[in-house]
Formats: C-alpha cells, structure tokens, sequence
C-alpha cells in the first residue's frame, strides 16, 4: 500500500517539477511510464505535456480535474478528485483501529500575504479521533514576525488496537513526566536562537473511564523568519529568499553545479499580493472526494525561479496547469494526462537539470521509462546525452534585488520578458546587440514634482541596447481613466506616450504603451487643469481611455 502512495507521489511530482518547487531523493516508483513532449520557444514561452500510466491498488475507479489559470492579476486553482477506495486500501485504514471508519472528514484552510500566513487544519474521523491545528504567522517588524501554533488532537482508545493504545497513553505518560523538565530548556534553546517565547506548552491526559487521551499544546512566539528559514536544510520555501534546496545526488554533470540553490522571489519583490486557498475531502463507505478551490490576487504567473553559483537567475513562470486523471473498473492503471505552460528565464539550464533528474531515476529504477519529444522554435534535441538548444532564447538570466531586476539578454533578437506580479507585467522589443535591461521599481521619490498631477506610480528602464519596445502596465482601478496619462520623463523633459487599454478587470486595466527609448515611465493622474506644455512635446493625440 505504501508502495502504492510513493508511485502516486513520485508521479504527481513529474507533473508539477514545473509549477511546484520541490526537490524527491530516494523514491521507490512502481511501473511508471511517461511520454514527455517539452516544446521551448525563442519568444520565451514553454509547453509541457505529459501522459502517463501507473499501476494502481488503491481505486477502484477514479476521475480527476486539476486547473490551475492565471489572469491579468490573479491566479486562480480549482480541481477535484474522486473514486471508489479498493478494499486493500479500505483496510489500511483499519491498521490501527478495530474496524475500519466510515466517514473521514478533512479540511484545510489557508489564507494570507507577502507578510502574512494563517492556516487552519482539522480532520474528524467518525468516533474515533479528532485533530485540530491553527497557525497564525504576522509581521510585526522587518523580518519579525508573531507565530501562535495551537493544537488539540482527542483519540478514542475504545476504538484501538491494543498495541496502538499501548503506544498513545505511552505517549501521554511521557508528556505528563518529562516535559515539565525539559520545558524550561527548550525556551532557553529557543531565546539563545534569537525567538522571544510569550508561552510554551504540552498537556495530555486521558479520561478516568479509559475511552479517549487528549493532547494539545500552545506556542506563542516572535521570531525573524528569514533567519530561521536560512538556518533549514532540506526545504525550499518559495517567497523567501536564501532558503537551501538540497543539491541532487549526484550532481547534475555540466548542470547546476554544487552548492544550494536559493529560492529567489521574497513577498512583495515587486508588490503586495494575497492568497486564499481551500483543500477539503471526505470519504464516506469506500468513496472518496477531494476538492481544491483558492486564488492568488496581484500575481499573474506562478515563479518557479532559481539561482546558479553566479548570481543569475533562471527558471520558468508558469501560468497555466490541466491535469486529469482516470481509471474504470476494468482498468489496473491510473491514467495521467498533464499540460503546464508559461514564460522561460534561461530554460537551458531548467531542462537541462530536469531532464538530467530524470534521466537518472530511469536509470536507478528499471520501471521507470520516458519517452522524449522536443519541439519549438528552440530546437532543443538530444546530443550525448544531454539536452542541448539550437537557437536559445535571448533573454538568458535574470539578476534580482528588492524593487531592482536585471534581465541579461545574450545576443541581438527579439525577446520577451514576463514578470509574474507588479505595475510592469511585460517588456518586448529587439535588442540590437547583447547587453541588459535594468528596471527599478517604486521610483516617485526620483521624479521632479509637477504641478497638476498625482504620480501612480513610476518605473526607471535602463538599456543601451534596446531601442524600441512595447510595456504592459497595470493601471489601479481607483484611477480615473478620463485624467490617465502615461509619460516617459527624463530630467524635466516629460513626452506623452499613447496607450491602448487591453483588457479590463476587477482590481484596474491591462495598458499597452509603445516606447521609442527608456527611462522614467510613470502612470500620472491629473489633479487639475492638463498638465503644462512640456520642453518637448510629444504631438500624439491622446488616447481613448475606454476599454478596448
């Protein structure tokens, strides 16, 4: 049965390596083949498609839907899985009880921000235990945040194996004896790490009549986060930047190189964004359904970005997931058809890792086979091996700070650079040579004042390289369209640049502005009359503030 569950999980990893950043070592797959058709394009945009089967012992049948789309400002997921549990996997449940339960009910909750994370987690299975946990994780400070954990976990012992029992009010004796004696060392641990304990604590006890052990515990703490994410090995936590991922046994050979590999994308990098997602499922009677409902708002794209031993940065951004499974009663298989698409940043060095990764599990496991197919206007192909680019895209890397982004272009071309959340969305033009696009963010303060006009906000472009280019900008919606202006400033120099409105959407408008050269581009809002001539006008009319 284990077996079973590993082959589940080292599959539904091949079909998120792209869109979820999680690095498997050591895994036992069972009878897994794939076809993988990767398809890379020159204009920095990737399709991924996987179909594959395993072998199955836990459904009878089963249908699944997972979609994952991101919008203009939002990325929204919803799916569901659901089937009729075979009696194999019907009494594993049972392993630790004296029947098996009938009706299992779970439910997580999770919401939050780039500085905020609440979650709430409870699981009730039928009479026979309940579990609830809470985290609450607020900023308080730079870096500081206030962490409460609450837990409350009721087993019904009535309901147990003797040996299970044995083991739980085993567990209830050492919690009764020993923490009181190591609760006061473990806050020491604790302050000499740095955390201010507000309060610590274990109870367990079980009712005089022997039918249930309750156990909970409290923590209540502030802490520097990034401090002890830094400090963890073995995890990779997108959104916070410094954070280990462990380097792949072997290495990959002309890959990765050695060392970790950070996460690189910190809340708000480029702007606030939010997040609210909800996993439930319940099993009633052999039957089982799984739901997945949440949204992602102020981030158009998922990052799944990575850095090398040289600062550059690579990865994909994707933005949209379809997976579907089935299997009818006659089948043995579990059929899995995915497709994951979105934007590139360096993708040599992402595939070229993931197909190394993979390549070596099919030769450490004899069950495992993938079939490879290439495509796109990179050409990629096999060659010794190892996955190599014809024609690679321009855009090769990317250097990023807090409000500061770098993008390495390596030779003349078109190029198409995507950012996943932000006011900028995406630049695309012709670089005549190769160089680099500079932006920096939340640049105002650098701005002259101006009589007249509010400044939205504004972004410095820096390039010698690239002499025309076409911006999408968001727009807030608290922007009155009918005062909406976008300039190109330079020193007091500020020209009027036409847009187009794209699209329309709850939080504002997707704009187009085409640029003959870079600087400050700012989104302006005028306050009172027009605003004055400036010392070099631009004799463009302006443009239809409705939505196209």
């Amino acid at each position: 049965m284990k077996k079973v569950f590993v082959a589940y999980l080292s599959v539904l990893l091949l079909v998120f390596s792209i869109a979820l950043p999680v690095t498997v070592q050591a895994m036992e797959i069972e009878k897994t083949t794939a076809d993988v058709t990767l398809n890379v394009n020159t204009d920095s945009t990737f399709d991924l498609y996987i179909n594959t089967t395993i072998e199955d012992k836990m459904f009878k049948d089963l249908n699944g839907v997972l979609r994952v789309i991101s919008s203009e400002n939002e990325t929204a997921m919803n799916g569901s899985i659901y089937g009729n549990l075979s009696e194999e996997a019907v009494n594993e449940l049972m392993s630790e009880y004296t029947e098996a339960p009938k009706h299992i009910v779970q439910d997580a909750f999770i919401v939050g921000n780039s500085t905020d994370f609440h979650l709430t987690f409870n699981v009730t299975v039928g009479e026979f235990s309940e579990l609830e946990i809470r985290i609450d994780v607020v900023s308080v400070a730079d870096n500081r945040s206030h962490v409460t954990v609450n837990f409350y976990s009721k087993e019904y012992l009535d309901k147990m194996t003797p040996e299970q029992m044995q083991n739980v009010t085993t567990l209830v004796a050492m919690i009764q004896t020993i923490w009181p004696q190591y609760k006061p060392i473990v806050i020491q641990s604790l302050e000499n790490m740095n955390i201010t304990v507000y309060d610590i604590d274990i109870q367990a006890s079980i009712s005089s009549d022997m039918k249930y052990a309750i156990i909970t515990a409290v923590l209540d703490i502030e802490m520097d986060i990034e401090d002890v994410l830094s400090a963890s090995s073995g995890i990779m936590v997108p959104g916070f930047p410094g954070v280990p991922m462990p380097t792949p046994t072997p290495p990959f050979q002309g890959g990765l190189g050695k060392g970790p590999i950070p996460a690189v994308i910190p809340p708000g990098l480029f702007g606030a964004w939010s997040y609210r997602i909800r996993m439930s499922s319940e099993y009633s009677n052999g039957f089982l359904t799984c739901k997945v409902n949440g949204h992602i708002e102020g981030l158009s794209g998922i990052p799944i970005l990575m850095q090398d031993m040289d600062g550059n940065v690579f990865g994909v951004i994707v933005t949209e997931i379809s997976v579907k499974l089935t299997k009818s009663h006659e089948d043995e298989k579990v059929v899995i058809n995915a497709h994951v698409s979105g934007y590139t940043i360096g993708s040599e060095k992402l595939f070229r890792a993931m197909f190394r990764e993979l390549k070596r599990a099919e030769m450490e496991y004899e069950d495992v086979n993938i079939n490879w197919h290439f495509g796109g206007t990179t050409k990629p192909k096999i060659v010794n091996g190892n996955v190599t680019f014809t024609t690679p895209e321009v855009i090769s890397a990317l250097k990023m700070a807090k409000n500061k982004v770098r993008a390495e272009i390596r030779n003349e071309g078109e190029f198409r650079l995507y950012l996943p959340a932000g006011y900028l969305r995406e630049i695309s033009g012709r670089a005549i040579s190769p160089g680099a696009i500079e932006l920096k963010y939340n640049a105002e303060d650098e701005i002259s004042p101006h009589e007249n006009v509010k400044v939205v906000y504004a972004i410095k472009i820096t390039s010698d390289i690239v002499r025309d280019a076409t911006l999408e900008l968001i727009v807030p919606k608290n922007v009155d369209l009918s005062k909406l202006k976008i300039y190109k400033i330079d020193g007091d120099s500020w020209k009027e640049l036409q847009y187009s409105i794209i699209k329309k959407f709850k939080d504002g408008y997707l704009v187009e502005v085409y640029t003959s050269g870079f600087s400050y581009i700012a989104v302006i809002e005028e306050t009172a009359p027009p605003l004055s001539p400036s010392p070099s006008p631009s004799p463009s009319p302006s443009p239809s503030p409705s939505p196209s």
